[in-house]
């Protein structure tokens, strides 16, 4: 535990790297998306993700 003692924060990145093996989530969901035929085009997909993501 001694090595512990000088870190002051742990930083994760939830962008889709760590947990969908280096894929952005928005590309997993567009996938998903097209794997169920939800009738919408990838423009207007981007345009809500990024708006969600703000």
């Amino acid at each position: 535990m001694d090595t512990l003692k000088n870190i002051q924060g742990v930083i994760f990145d939830y962008g889709g790297t760590i947990d969908t093996n280096s894929c952005h989530w928005a590309e997993v969901l567009w996938t998903k998306y097209m794997e169920h035929q939800v009738p919408v085009d990838k423009e207007s997909f981007r345009e809500a993700y990024v708006f969600g993501e703000r």
